[in-house]
């Protein structure tokens, strides 16, 4: 039996999202592995050590917003964080129903630990570009994260496709504001 290969229509080895995907994968398995085995922590746990050295105190919500993950993955790193004893919670003086987060002591400790071989990895994985193409590829990758904000809204159509029509709003009643 023979089979006729017709011309590939899409190169995936072109595609942005394929390329990005790829040098995530590998970039997040070492830093997995090296957390794992010099700290005992997972990425997502690290992920929001940083983020709240960067911004405490902040809420769930905060993290779930400024990060790559979803509600569930921050969940789950907040409370090992808590069960290690290295970030501690308090009511908001706000609002009762979220939790503050802050970073405790041998949460800064270990911080301090990680955010230096951090440092150290981004600048390897920088090194084989000049100053001007540092500054051009940041800039270039939020060009990018802007279109794609804009391509992926709720409010944005698949390509080719008019947007759908959208309901006038309904007025909520007070006890659906939150």
């Amino acid at each position: 039996m023979t089979t006729t290969k017709t011309s590939a229509v899409f190169n995936i080895d072109d595609s942005v999202t394929f390329r990005i995907s790829r040098l995530f994968s590998k970039i997040n398995t070492g830093v997995a592995r090296q957390l794992g085995s010099q700290f005992h922590l997972l990425l997502r746990e690290w992920r929001a050590l940083a983020l709240l050295a960067q911004h405490e105190p902040m809420s769930a919500s905060d993290l779930v917003e400024r990060s790559p993950m979803d509600k569930a993955s921050v969940s789950r790193a907040i409370a090992r964080l808590t069960e290690l004893s290295y970030i501690h919670t308090d009511p908001n003086p706000l609002d009762g129903r979220m939790q503050t987060i802050r970073l405790s002591r041998s949460g800064w400790s270990v911080y301090r630990k990680i955010a230096p071989l951090s440092v150290d990895r981004q600048a390897s994985l920088l090194s084989v570009l000049t100053t001007a193409e540092r500054k051009t590829f940041f800039s270039m990758l939020d060009r990018i994260e802007a279109q794609a904000t804009k391509h992926f809204s709720d409010d944005a159509a698949p390509p080719g496709k008019a947007p759908a029509a959208k309901a006038s709003p309904k007025k909520k009643n007070k006890s659906q504001i939150r």
